[in-house]
């Protein structure tokens, strides 16, 4: 029994981070290096002050809206479970008008998440493959079409997947980076 126990107890805790992780690079995509692109291609004169939104837009997406959701659902004294337990939440927060709260933020969310990952694609693809915009576009356009006869769970796994393989280089760069840094220490 005592096996029993902790390999559920271990299960769970091991379930509950690896859900927490794919929902928190799908957040806010910190540590998967895909915003590289967005913020390079600013035009700023300080590098430091675009490193500062950069975080701090981590920040806001983590800790004040994800934190507000949650207060929200905690307080609204819904049932906590199902995927429409936010909505639910707004709705009793915000007496009826919750969904269309809801529905709007969605809408604002899903638009901003498909222009920037399209602008982070084009970027990619433009540098891999030089004068071919078109072609780019016409997939794009053709996978979002795709995704929309798709199941939504087949839509989280396929986006999981990918943002998970996107870690893949940043990671091996950061290595690279590590040793020579590490090589660096011990030549002095």
């Amino acid at each position: 029994p005592t096996a029993c126990i902790t390999g559920s107890v271990a299960g769970t805790i091991i379930f509950s981070m690896v859900e927490g992780l794919k929902r928190g690079a799908f957040s806010n995509e910190a540590g998967l290096g895909s915003t590289v692109a967005v913020h390079s291609s600013c035009e700023i004169k300080s590098p430091e002050l675009q490193g500062t939104w950069a975080m701090a837009e981590v920040f806001i997406d983590t800790f004040v809206i994800c934190t507000l959701t949650a207060v929200v659902v905690i307080i609204s004294g819904t049932d906590l479970t199902g995927e429409d337990m936010a909505v639910r939440a707004y709705n009793a927060a915000l007496g009826g008008a919750g969904k269309y709260f809801m529905s709007g933020s969605l809408i604002l969310f899903a638009l901003a998440t498909v222009a920037g990952w399209f602008f982070i694609g084009e970027r990619a693809w433009r540098y891999l493959f030089p004068r071919s915009d078109m072609v780019y576009r016409i997939m794009a356009i053709a996978c979002g079409c795709v995704g929309t006869m798709w199941s939504m769970e087949l839509v989280w796994g396929v986006s999981d997947i990918f943002n998970g393989l996107m870690a893949v280089p940043n990671v091996i760069g950061v290595l690279v980076l590590w040793r020579k840094e590490v090589g660096m220490r011990s030549e002095e």
